[in-house]
């Protein structure tokens, strides 16, 4: 009788109601969007036994999801909505190729810090893909301020999304629900309607899934015969490895089905609940990144201070800001906002930082800009009131190139093609051209007249700043040998080859040069380090003097892109990766849209 019961009470469907709670809203429901979710929850509960094993492997991951979601600071009842991505199926592959629990592309996980390759795909672990779906899912909430419309943009993205959202519901703490709400939102509240109130409990089995973090350099098996599992039943919940040791580039959560402890025999600590100390909270200085300081204290401010950067108009973003509330204030849309700034989707509005309200300019008045520790490229131009593309053509880069401690950058002119890139030594204020030995000693960052003076000693000529234009193609042949002869050397044409060694637990720059009979200058000059740089376990470095090879030339095409393509297939025809695919055509965005044409390697 009591299973007849238990059975009963599971089989009644819930109820859609009028008025509901989520995330710090009221959503108000009109009936017409109430029937349309009703005819979704109904299908939920269609089968009893259906949503009776979907609860039990429900009951087991949504602990771990739990978890992550309350440190991460994401609503705890968005949860619901990795049911609707991949009814928690670790291997889930959708037809636009999304994979694992919590369908990320691959291009996407990256963005989100996952490891994706030909022998860790983290899309399949739980644990490191509920990280990253909070990762994306905040993002989208810092441009809406409403996780409603961060959960559209889950599935739209933020471009496809705009035109489901209303800017009046940002931060709003009530908004109705109509049968012209995004589907994918209204499939997400059909979802919690029916889950809700019935996920608690244990697992049928009673088994509880545990994080393992300290499996690094250690192969399942060996895990598997420690923790006394089943190895196939280890494997069946990490299907993120495929092979080998788990790595130890990175913490790993290896995730451990048991009924119980786990052994002792594992002599490894299991990932505890984090204890929160409690931390006073302080007043911390915000720092400035562009030319001058305008203002002492400037950046403590909570609300947007108007300023002017390179003769451009730009908001000092404030502690209260985000990309609607700049846009509000500067009377423009947030897509103008995202375009004067050379944002992408996945960048979030920083306080401290300035932002362009009209278009940036294609050059600086100063001369020449050397990096700090960890500035991208991107920043630099928000800096100086440049546009990206613009400082990454002065300097024969592209937008996502990376840049180093020291770089020089030329902000007004455009590094002349046979000049290699010049860094300064902030250690010991030491200018040094990459391609040579020289070295020139300043007793400050060079000035445009150093600059000058180094390169009449290298014998480099300047070269004008010229504009290009971009020509159409149907086919991209490589250069012929004579043409290669001739042109002058790009380093973005070669690769470094030299002897290299691995970084391994306890070395330091000096062991290692005892070991290979060289000093440590010239571990130092080789891989261009200087005194500020940390090294890491698995880090190569090249002990001996490296030479630079040529790059195998590929022949190009011309790809047009057709109705339904996705970078991945595309890459995949053409034997290339996502990454290659994108590089090649300098694209940040990973939209396409019918008719474009793509550079691909040919086969």
């Amino acid at each position: 009788m009591l299973l007849i019961f238990a059975g009963s009470f599971l089989a009644a469907q819930p109820r859609v109601p009028k008025v509901m709670d989520f995330a710090g809203m009221k959503l108000e429901l009109t009936e017409e969007a109430r029937s349309l979710i009703q005819k979704d929850v109904n299908a939920l509960h269609a089968s009893q036994s259906h949503l009776e094993k979907r609860l039990d492997v429900i009951r087991l991951y949504f602990p771990i999801i739990e978890r992550i979601f309350k440190e991460e600071n994401v609503p705890d009842e968005i949860k619901y909505l990795v049911i609707q991505e991949s009814g928690l199926i670790a291997d889930a592959v959708s037809t636009s190729d999304a994979v694992g629990f919590w369908q990320f592309k691959d291009f996407t996980a990256r963005e989100v810090g996952l490891r994706v390759d030909n022998k860790i795909d983290e899309r399949k672990n739980i644990a490191a893909a509920s990280r990253g779906a909070a990762k994306y899912l905040k993002r989208n909430n810092f441009q809406f301020d409403n996780w409603g419309y961060a959960i559209s943009a889950y599935q739209a993205g933020l471009g496809g999304v705009r035109k489901y959202v209303d800017s009046k519901y940002y931060g709003t703490k009530k908004m109705p629900i109509t049968k012209n709400t995004h589907w994918y939102f209204r499939k997400y509240l059909a979802h919690k309607i029916a889950f809700e109130g019935i996920v608690e409990g244990r697992q049928s089995e009673g088994l509880v899934l545990t994080e393992y973090t300290k499996g690094g350099g250690k192969t399942l098996e060996k895990i598997a015969k420690d923790a006394k599992v089943e190895l196939d039943l280890l494997r069946y919940y990490n299907k993120w490895i495929e092979t080998g040791e788990i790595p130890t580039d990175k913490t790993y959560s290896v995730i451990i089905p048991t009924k119980g402890k786990l052994p002792r025999s594992l002599d490894q600590e299991v990932a505890p609940e984090p204890e929160k100390e409690a931390i006073a909270e302080i007043e911390a200085p915000i720092v400035i990144d562009f030319p001058d300081e305008i203002k002492p204290g400037i950046t403590s401010h909570r609300n947007s201070v108007p300023l002017r950067i390179n003769g451009v108009l730009a908001m000092l973003a404030g502690t209260n800001d985000n990309l609607a509330s700049l846009a509000a204030e500067a009377g423009i849309s947030p897509d103008k906002v995202q375009l004067y700034n050379d944002l992408n989707s996945s960048q979030s509005i920083e306080a401290g930082r300035a932002y362009y309200i009209s278009p940036k300019k294609s050059k600086s008045d100063i001369g020449f800009h050397v990096t700090k520790r960890d500035q991208t490229l991107w920043a630099v131009s928000q800096q100086y009131g440049m546009k990206l593309d613009k400082l990454a053509k002065r300097n024969r880069l592209t937008v996502i190139d990376e840049i180093t401690i020291g770089q020089v950058l030329w902000l007004s002119g455009r590094r002349p093609k046979n000049t290699p890139f010049e860094y300064h030594d902030v250690s010991s204020n030491t200018l040094t051209i990459v391609s040579g030995n020289l070295k020139i000693h300043a007793s400050e960052i060079p000035s445009d007249e150093k600059l000058d003076a180094i390169r009449q000693v290298t014998e480099i000529e300047p070269e004008p700043m010229t504009e290009q234009p971009q020509e159409e193609m149907s086919t991209v042949e490589p250069a012929s040998s004579s043409e290669a002869e001739s042109a002058p050397m790009s380093l973005s044409n070669y690769v470094k080859k030299g002897k290299q060694h691995m970084i391994e637990a306890g070395e330091t720059l000096w062991s290692i040069s005892k070991r290979y009979e060289i000093s440590v200058d010239e571990i130092n000059e080789w891989n261009n380090l200087t005194s500020y740089d940390v090294l890491r376990i698995g880090q190569n470095l090249y002990v001996s003097a490296p030479t630079l090879k040529k790059k195998a030339i590929r022949n190009e095409a011309v790809y047009i892109v057709r109705g339904g393509d996705t970078y991945y297939q595309i890459a995949k025809k053409y034997g290339m990766s996502v990454t290659e695919l994108m590089d090649l055509n300098n694209k940040e965005s990973t939209e396409l849209s019918v008719g474009e044409e793509l550079r691909v390697y040919r086969n």
